[in-house]
């Protein structure tokens, strides 16, 4: 638009700035010649300065001008008028300034499409920059994630292994300890089983090498003997139940005194005329004296005792009149047996636990009565030479 304005301003020549100048003087002139002047000349004139301004619309501002300065030029020669020239001027003018503007306006357009497509690329540009930037920042990032991940990853396994390696040690060392603890605790109980054992075999040796003295039969006799009075006392003044355990207790340890004092005499050949009348004293005594409390507790008929005893106070005198003769009588199978089973009926009535235990009191009952009556038998049988009067043989 600049070049358009210099060359609009620099095209007019310096005779038309004075002719425009100089117009009303110029016009009046021209006014008084027009009428002289003849009509084809003027409309050819005329006719020639618009095919010159017609011609100048396809033309630049400068190249314009210039044909319109050199159509006034003719004209002035061809003595036109002055208003047509003026007009054709003005037209002139307004299609240079029109056609400049439209020029404008289009290199105003291309300019800012220029600018538009220059700003789209550099937009684009920035943006393809920016997402490039993003995504290696998002790269750099996920990159960082997952090198700490596996850093972290191989941070807890190496943890992990390490862990596992103490604790393997660890469990290594315990089992080891505990193994070691185990086989001192084994060697001490075998160490203990070899010394229970060597003091077992100590005692039983000295068992075997002990000869207990010729009256320990007896003694075993005379401590069964005062066993009697406490069973009693156990039986019929201790509150039951506590007295049913505690003369039962005191009643089965005098019957192993009196197995203990047999088998001292058989075995060590302690026989004694004092032992041979006192142990089945003794034994009668316990047992009859335990009977008798039991037919006051209402636990035994009392004419199976009177059977037992009387049973008891005949073999006694039958024992005397042998003695008188010289003859020892010894205590039989029979008699062995009968007061075995007396002792276990006792041992069970005196508990008087119930149930199976007090039908098993109630069947010895009756096999102690059998027995009591073979036992008799056999004695008379056996020994009734003893009987016998020594003058009618």
């Amino acid at each position: 638009m600049e070049e358009n304005k210099d060359l609009f301003g620099s095209a007019a020549p310096e005779e038309s700035s004075d002719y425009f100048a100089d117009g009303e003087s110029l016009e009046s002139g021209l006014l008084e010649e027009s009428a002289g002047t003849p009509a084809p000349e003027e409309t050819a004139s005329a006719a020639d300065v618009e095919a010159a301004a017609s011609d100048s619309f396809d033309m630049p501002e400068a190249d314009a001008m210039n044909s319109v300065e050199d159509t006034l030029s003719d004209n002035e020669t061809a003595d036109t008028p002055v208003s047509t020239v003026t007009e054709n001027m003005e037209e002139v003018k307004q299609s240079a300034e029109i056609a400049g503007q439209e020029e404008d306006r289009l290199a105003a357009e291309r300019a800012a499409q220029e600018e538009a497509k220059l700003a789209a690329e550099s937009a684009a540009q920035e943006e393809a920059k920016l997402a490039a930037e993003r995504a290696a920042q998002e790269e750099a990032r996920l990159a960082a994630e997952r090198a700490a991940q596996e850093e972290a990853k191989m941070a807890a396994e190496r943890k992990a292994q390490e862990e596992a390696r103490l604790a393997a040690e660890k469990k290594a060392q315990e089992e080891a300890r505990l193994a070691e603890e185990k086989k001192a605790r084994e060697e001490q109980k075998a160490a203990e089983k070899a010394a229970k054992k060597q003091a077992r075999e100590a005692r039983r040796q000295a068992w075997k090498n002990w000869v207990p003295g010729p009256n320990v039969p007896n003694q075993l006799t005379i401590a069964r003997i005062c066993m009697i009075p406490l069973v009693v006392v156990l039986i019929l003044w201790v509150p039951k139940p506590l007295g049913n355990i505690l003369s039962m207790i005191v009643f089965i340890l005098a019957c192993l005194t009196d197995a203990a004092d047999g088998y001292i005499a058989r075995r060590y050949n302690y026989i004694t005329t004092f032992g041979k009348f006192m142990d089945p004293l003794a034994d009668k005594l316990l047992v009859i004296s335990a009977m008798i409390c039991l037919v006051d507790l209402g636990r035994l008929e009392s004419w199976i005792v009177i059977l037992i005893i009387a049973r008891e106070f005949i073999i006694s005198g039958f024992r005397l009149i042998a003695v008188e003769k010289g003859v020892v009588i010894a205590a039989n199978f029979w008699g062995k047996i009968k007061t075995i089973s007396q002792m276990l009926m006792v041992i069970l009535m005196l508990g008087n636990f119930g149930g199976f235990l007090s039908l098993a009191a109630q069947i010895l009952k009756w096999i102690s009565l059998v027995l009591t009556l073979v036992s008799l038998a056999t004695y008379l049988i056996q020994n009734r030479n003893v009987l016998k009067d020594n003058n009618a043989s």
